[in-house]
């Protein structure tokens, strides 16, 4: 396991056997070769927490977290990417080295084409706190307003984003795509939905409190 020196881990994003990386506190990471975990090193120089951590390649790693602050990882050194927010960032999700999402505070959503980041859509307010994809005309992200039955699921077909839950579930803070047809999604009070490819429903998970990944 990771040395974590007293430091938060919020994500991590395996490759393959020898290459799996983790974020989280006060701007550190870990890399695991395969035989063991580095010691923490410091990605981030402002120390701003990195909420999420993403990749394709061994050279091709984006993390992102507070502030606005993206980090990419060319397989020797981290170095920062202008997002052209300050608005904190929680999840990101490499498609490949051309279409990578970030999302984040007040619907901040973030498109990378192999260049530069911009503005990747805004069809809520709301925060979203994890993005997820099966391929470039497949992604979803979730989040919430954080009160109530909040919750969000919004798709990207391509083209344009449109929601596909809303104020059903209670706030949702991760999910994942196997497939265009296998979609999970968690959050508050064990919820667990499922996307079939046609329908996001609830499933039963029988633990308690709040679900951070899947």
């Amino acid at each position: 396991a990771p040395s974590l020196s007293g430091q938060c881990l919020y994500d991590v994003a395996c490759l393959d056997s020898t290459h799996a990386w983790a974020v989280g506190s006060n701007g550190k990471g870990w890399f695991f070769n395969g035989s063991s975990w580095s010691a923490p090193a410091t990605i981030a120089p402002g120390g701003q927490d990195l909420r999420s951590v993403s990749g394709v390649a061994a050279n091709k790693v984006w993390a992102v977290g507070h502030d606005g602050k993206i980090f990419h990882y060319n397989g020797t050194t981290w170095a920062a990417q202008a997002s052209g927010t300050d608005k904190d960032l929680f999840g990101v999700c490499a498609v490949d080295e051309n279409c990578v999402w970030a999302v984040g505070r007040e619907g901040t959503i973030l498109n990378f084409d192999g260049t530069t980041w911009s503005s990747g859509g805004n069809p809520t307010s709301h925060t979203l706190m994890s993005v997820t994809a099966a391929d470039r005309d497949q992604v979803w992200s979730v989040g919430g307003k954080g009160t109530g039955r909040s919750g969000d699921v919004f798709f990207f077909n391509g083209t344009s984003w449109s929601g596909q839950v809303k104020d059903k579930y209670y706030n949702l803070y991760a999910v994942s795509a196997l497939d265009k047809d296998n979609v999970w999604a968690v959050g508050e009070f064990h919820t667990v939905l499922y996307y079939d490819g046609t329908t996001w429903s609830p499933q039963y998970a029988g633990l308690g409190g709040v679900l951070l990944g899947v």
